[in-house]
């Protein structure tokens, strides 16, 4: 019988596979062109690779939180970031102008709500606009997975690289991107997708999200 978690792990090595050969397609494409047709195919190359980026995390991302609804475990038993992430839902907006109030409203809550079922919609969550070092960060704090020193030291290639050029691009800047710089986006783009996909996939597997692991 197929686990919980085989799925899990099926479905992402598939759509990671499916966004793999997407981006070697118009790498490749962009290889065997020429001239203005060559630079054209690299700058779109560059903004599917941004592309790729923010929708694999989020789509890793919201299948892990999925997985951990599924559990049904109280909110007492979970790391804080998902404790944090449900009992948001709970709080009162207006009391953030208040911080006394907005500090004894989060009391209550942790006490009221700690054997209540961990429920909540994954892609409210994890919302985002442009997916920099900060909010991939702030992505994983939630999900109470650990940023790990692989993403510190690519948060130069996520910001001004990969988000930067983007940004350029897509707002009709006249960004080039050359002949090795898209390979090696593509590159570390997948590189960067395969670390998150395998660290879901261990942290299901391990029970990550559980205070006491």
């Amino acid at each position: 019988m197929v686990t919980r978690l085989e799925l899990v792990a099926e479905k992402l090595d598939g759509e990671l596979a499916l966004r793999r050969r997407e981006l070697s397609d118009i790498n490749l494409s962009a290889q065997s062109s020429a001239g203005n047709k060559a630079a054209t195919l690299r700058r779109a190359g560059h903004v599917m690779a941004y592309a790729h980026w923010e929708g694999f995390i989020k789509l890793a991302l919201t299948s892990y939180v999925a997985e951990v609804c599924r559990q049904q475990r109280a909110i007492g038993e979970l790391r804080d970031g998902l404790r944090a992430a449900m009992l948001s839902t709970r709080i009162n907006v207006s009391a953030a102008e208040n911080p006394f109030t907005l500090a004894i409203e989060i009391v209550e809550s942790v006490r009221g709500h700690a054997t209540e079922k961990f429920t909540l919609t994954p892609e409210t969550l994890l919302k985002t606009g442009n997916l920099t070092s900060k909010k991939f960060r702030g992505m994983l704090s939630i999900c109470s997975l650990d940023y790990l020193d692989y993403y510190a030291t690519k948060e130069n290639f996520i910001d001004e690289v990969l988000c930067g050029r983007r940004h350029r691009i897509a707002h009709g800047g006249p960004q080039p991107i050359s002949a090795d710089d898209l390979p090696k986006t593509i590159k570390r783009v997948l590189s960067l997708c395969q670390m998150v996909n395998d660290q879901v996939i261990e942290a299901l597997l391990y029970e990550h999200y559980l205070a006491s692991s």
